[in-house]
């Protein structure tokens, strides 16, 4: 071909490529491909240039705002459909789109004479370190719109989607590909839309550049996979994760009922079949997630359309189940516990951890009764010592001396998913481990300690040292005396000081001096490496500390 009709056959190809009502179409696409996809997945749109580029970020920001506005309008439906909404609008409103493109000479006046104003695209990728945001799987900067940079070389494992509108092959096609196929929690595969026609080349490139040190693609071997392999592979999970709840007695009819109170009911009763013994939750739990990879990572291929009843019925009953092991206040076990199997699939709102809850009022036979005539045992069982466990893990972040209170729970717990005892038998011994909770946390009043010098005093309490009366009331006043002491040294960042450091540990030693004789030598320097330790965990600075700011 002559040069002269190879540069005309190349002009009329850009022509068609940056026509503007295909790239419009495009970047309608690109939005509701995306939007569709899960939520925690970042993209790439890779433009033939680096004007199509900057053109492209404001036909997609355009059409961004304009889906927007539609789902702001949209009626809120039910409460499932009214959440998803919800969680959409959050979704968009929050989601970032940065143009990503080389410097080039005289560009100002390129793009001006285009129509374009640059500077603000050039500001940005100067200012704001975009690299690291992108990088950065919870920025909301999910959207970059590139031609050339950040094709090779450039790892960003939560970017899961390349949208290709660049003639591409070879090592250059290859490169590209791998932006999208990086191993991320939660992400299925890696997505590449392809809108100019590249997949006739990838055979090709696979057979150079797909096989490493092997020299070439096995047979076999199929690291792009059609959407219609991925359906199929959806349908086979999901036939085993439906099979697996019907040999368990799951109805997932009522699960995916209309009525929201029938669907309710249907979620709980799987959950109560579903939650216990531990291997069968987490074997259902695996399933469900595997699901909901899967069923995301077709985006908005319709061929899914079908099965999303089912993927909807397994997702609720897996966030239901989930929703059993969030934080509860125990205080309030007795009141909400009806509305935690009653009103919500996800659970009951989380206590204020940093607060003293005292169970001296609990009722016990009230909640013994209800347990008595509930249907739903497995999960009344499930949650309170779901509740008990947070309960627990915040009374030992606060005081690591009370390790034993978790030690004793998780022994309940893995004897019951054991099958070791019924759940009746469990429930009890929840009821009277709620009492070994209560006395803990009524001690550090018959104490008259702070929490704080509640936990240094029991550091300072060593087993083999015999104390008399006299000698723990010495204790206490050592574990005052030291929280009132290191006050003024917990400056703010005092612990990337060694200056700083070096004060604190001068002022607990001070204090330590003045422990019972019955302390050897060596019990003194110990104590000095476990509380100087227990400060440093604690303490950050400036007024903040685990027990000014609660469970983390």
């Amino acid at each position: 071909m002559e040069a002269t009709s190879l540069r005309r056959e190349l002009n009329d190809q850009y022509r068609l490529i940056t026509l503007d009502s295909r790239l419009d179409r495009i970047a309608e696409d690109v939005v509701t491909h995306l939007v569709g996809l899960n939520r925690g997945t970042k993209g790439m749109v890779v433009g033939i240039d680096k004007l199509t580029a900057v053109r492209m970020w404001e036909k997609v920001k355009a059409a961004w705002g304009r889906r927007l506005k539609r789902v702001e309008s949209e009626p809120y439906g039910d409460e499932r459909q009214a959440r998803e909404r919800l969680e959409m609008l959050t979704y968009m409103r929050e989601t970032d789109m940065a143009v990503v493109i080389s410097q080039s000479q005289d560009e100002v006046e390129f793009f001006k004479k285009k129509g374009i104003d640059i500077t603000p695209h050039r500001k940005r990728v100067k200012k704001e370190d975009l690299d690291t945001r992108f990088k950065d799987d919870k920025d909301p900067l999910r959207l970059v719109f590139v031609c050339a940079m950040w094709m090779t070389g450039f790892d960003v494992p939560s970017c899961g989607v390349v949208y290709l509108d660049k003639p591409m092959k070879n090592h250059s096609l290859m490169q590209t590909i791998a932006r999208a196929n990086r191993v991320f929690e939660g992400k299925e595969n890696g997505l590449i839309v392809d809108y100019i026609g590249v997949f006739k080349d990838l055979n090709r490139a696979l057979a150079i550049y797909g096989a490493g040190s092997g020299g070439g693609v096995r047979p076999g071997d199929r690291p792009i996979q059609p959407k219609e392999e991925q359906l199929a592979e959806l349908r086979a999970v999901l036939g085993t994760a439906l099979e697996f709840c019907s040999e368990r007695g799951v109805d997932l009819e009522m699960a995916k009922a209309d009525k929201r109170l029938t669907r309710l009911n249907g979620i709980k009763n799987a959950i109560d079949k579903l939650i216990a013994p531990a291997d069968v939750q987490r074997r259902f739990l695996e399933l469900a997630d595997r699901v909901d990879r899967l069923y995301r990572a077709l985006g908005v291929d319709e061929g899914k359309n079908a099965l999303s009843a089912d993927w909807g019925a397994l997702v609720d009953i897996a966030k239901g189940m989930r929703g059993l092991e969030r934080s509860v206040d125990i205080s309030e076990l007795v009141e909400r516990i009806d509305s935690l199997l009653d009103a919500s699939i996800d659970g009951v709102p989380p206590s204020s951890l940093g607060e003293r809850v005292q169970l001296g009022a609990f009722d016990f036979a009230r909640l013994a009764a209800f347990f008595a005539a509930t249907k739903r045992k497995t999960t009344a069982a499930n949650a309170l010592a779901g509740s008990l466990r947070n309960r627990v893990a915040a009374l030992v972040w606060l005081n690591p001396k009370r390790a034993g209170l978790r030690e004793l729970l998780d022994g309940l717990i893995a004897e019951y998913n054991e099958s070791a005892k019924s759940v009746d038998e469990f429930f009890q011994q929840l009821l009277a481990f709620i009492k070994k909770i209560e006395a803990e946390e009524a001690r550090g009043d018959a104490e008259k300690l702070t929490e704080e010098q509640l936990a240094i005093y029991d550091l300072l309490i060593i087993p083999h040292v015999p104390l008399d009366a006299a000698g723990r009331e010495a204790i206490k006043s050592l574990a005052r005396e030291l929280s009132a002491r290191i006050e003024k040294k917990l400056v703010i960042d005092w612990r990337k000081s060694q200056m700083k450091r070096a004060a604190v540990r001068v002022a607990i030693k001070q204090v330590l001096r003045d422990l019972p004789d019955a302390y050897s030598d060596e019990a003194f320097e110990r104590l000095l490496e476990q509380v100087y330790e227990h400060v440093y965990e604690s303490y950050w600075g400036d007024g903040r500390s685990k027990y000014t700011e609660g469970c983390r």
